[in-house]
């Protein structure tokens, strides 16, 4: 886990979560935090990556 950066893009973000890029986007419309930076550029904190998953574990 720690070859991922604090903050990642979100190619890395779905790497560092094992899922496409499509599946990251709907954990983003189910609540994963984003920051924008300008218009198009996201940028995702593994942190915030790590406390949703523990949000929502079944």
């Amino acid at each position: 886990m720690n070859e991922f950066p604090e903050v990642m893009n979100l190619g890395q973000a779905a790497k560092f979560v094992g899922v496409s890029r499509n599946s990251l986007y709907l954990l983003i419309d189910q609540g994963l935090k984003v920051s924008y930076i300008g218009e198009s550029i996201k940028r995702v904190r593994k942190q915030d990556i790590l406390d949703f998953l523990a949000e929502h574990q079944k």
